[in-house]
C-alpha cells in the first residue's frame, strides 16, 4: 500500500480517501515527583467506552447532587458518546455531499459474542434516535460474504448502501482467523464510503508511530509534518523516553538494570500484552534483535496514588447486585475523547474517561478486568 498525496493505491488503483472521520482516545497518565502528564498512546480505532462513561457521568452528578452537596469540586460535563455520535452524522453529510447520494446506513463492525456491546447500544440509540440513521452490526465475514462494491464506488451491505463504516472490531490478529476477514477489510477500504478508521488512520495509531515521533528529538515532526521548534518541545514535553530495544542502548541497559521503571510493550490492542518486571528482563535478555524490533521499550509512569471507593457488579438472570471496596492505593489513567475530519478541518474534544485501579495492578484494561471507569472531580 502506497500513500500519496490525496489518495493511495490498493493493487495499482488509486482510492480516494477525500471524507475521512477519526474518531480518537488519546489517554495521559501523571507522573510523581515532576509533576509531568506523559501521553500512555492513542487509540485511533475502536476508542471505546464513551458510551458507558456518558451514562456514567449522569449517575455520578446525581448522586453527588443528592447525596453530597457540599463536597467542594466540579463534575464537568461529560458527553463524549454524543460528540462521537454528531461527528458520524457530519461525516454522513459530508459523503453525501461529495458523491451526491443520500445513504443513512452506518455499519458497526463488530466481534462474534462482542462483550462490549452495552458500549456499542449508547451509539447506536443515539445515531437512530437523534440523527434518524440505520445501524447495521455485521462482523468482517459477514461483509465477506454479503458486501460488494459497484463501478462508482459505493459500498453495499446486504443491498444496503452505507455512507460509513465504523469499526469496532479490526484491531485484533484473532479479528482476522481466516482470509475472508482480510478480503472484507480490502473491499470497504476500496470503496468511497467513509472509514473509521481507515488502514492508514489505524495504523498511524501503533507504537510504533508513536516512538518514531519521539525519536531524534522529534525531526520526523519537523521535517515530514512541518512543525515549528516551539511546537515541536511542546509535544515532546508529553513523550515518555522510549526507543525500539537493542544491545547497546542506554535506555535498554538502563530497562534492564531496573526494571520496575520501564515497560516493554508489543504491537497490540485491548490490554494484558505488556511485559514488567523479571518478564521483560527475561525478553531484553533472550530475544534476537529481530524479534526485539516488534515491541516498543517504554519508560513507566508511576502516578501518585490515592484511596478510592470502587463498586463491582454482579449480573445474572436472577442475581444482581454491587459490591463496594475501598482500594487504598488507586491510581487514575486520563483519556480524551475527540474527533477531527480532515475534509472540512473540524477538531473537537467530546468528552473524558477515567480508569482507576490498585497500584499494584501493572495493566490498565477494562475489558480484560484490570481496572474499573471513573469521571473526573474538579477542585
Amino acid at each position: 500500500m502506497r500513500l500519496a498525496q490525496d489518495t493511495y493505491e490498493i493493487e495499482g488503483k488509486p482510492v480516494d480517501r477525500d471524507i475521512r472521520l477519526y474518531l480518537l482516545r488519546n489517554d495521559f497518565l501523571p507522573t510523581a515527583g515532576d509533576s509531568r502528564i506523559l501521553q500512555v498512546e492513542i487509540n485511533t480505532i475502536s476508542a471505546g467506552f464513551a458510551g458507558i462513561l456518558e451514562s456514567l457521568s449522569m449517575i455520578h452528578f446525581t448522586h453527588r447532587s443528592v447525596y453530597y452537596p457540599n463536597l467542594v469540586g466540579e463534575l464537568p460535563i461529560n458527553r463524549p458518546c454524543s460528540g462521537f455520535a454528531n461527528a458520524i452524522a457530519v461525516a454522513v453529510e459530508e459523503h453525501n455531499r461529495k458523491w451526491g447520494t443520500s445513504s443513512m446506513c452506518v455499519v458497526f463492525v463488530v466481534e462474534d459474542g462482542e462483550r462490549n456491546i452495552i458500549d456499542q447500544y449508547t451509539m447506536e440509540r443515539c445515531l437512530v434516535g437523534q440523527f434518524r440513521m440505520t445501524v447495521l452490526r455485521r462482523t468482517l465475514s459477514h461483509i465477506s460474504a454479503n458486501a460488494f462494491v459497484c463501478k462508482d464506488g459505493h459500498l453495499y451491505v446486504d443491498n444496503i448502501q452505507v455512507a460509513l463504516v465504523y469499526y469496532r472490531s479490526g484491531y485484533d490478529p484473532k479479528h482476522y482467523p481466516t482470509e475472508k476477514e482480510w478480503d472484507a477489510r480490502k473491499l470497504v477500504e476500496k470503496s468511497n464510503a467513509v472509514k473509521c478508521p481507515s488502514v492508514l488512520a489505524q495504523l498511524a495509531g501503533t507504537k510504533k508511530v508513536q516512538q518514531s515521533w519521539y525519536e531524534n528529538n522529534g525531526n520526523l515532526l519537523r521535517d515530514r509534518f512541518g512543525f515549528e521548534d516551539s511546537e515541536v518541545t511542546g509535544l515532546m514535553s508529553v513523550f515518555a523516553r522510549q526507543c525500539v530495544p537493542c544491545e547497546g542502548s542506554d535506555l535498554t541497559a538502563e530497562a534492564i538494570a531496573n526494571p520496575e521503571n520501564w515497560v516493554l510493550k508489543p504491537q497490540r490492542e485491548g490490554g494484558g500484552h505488556n511485559l514488567y518486571g523479571s518478564d521483560l528482563v527475561q525478553v531484553l535478555k533472550s530475544s534476537s534483535q529481530d524479534e526485539l524490533s516488534q515491541y516498543v521499550l517504554m519508560e513507566r509512569m508511576n502516578p501518585v496514588p490515592a484511596p478510592a471507593l470502587v463498586v463491582d457488579g454482579e449480573a445474572s438472570v436472577k442475581v444482581r447486585r454491587v459490591v463496594p471496596r475501598i482500594i487504598e492505593e488507586a491510581v487514575s489513567e486520563l483519556g480524551v475523547y475527540s474527533y477531527y475530519i480532515p475534509s472540512i478541518n473540524r477538531n473537537e474534544i467530546t468528552g473524558h474517561l477515567l480508569r482507576t485501579k490498585s497500584r499494584e495492578i501493572k495493566e490498565g484494561g477494562v475489558n480484560a478486568g484490570f481496572a474499573v471507569l471513573d469521571t473526573l472531580l474538579l477542585s
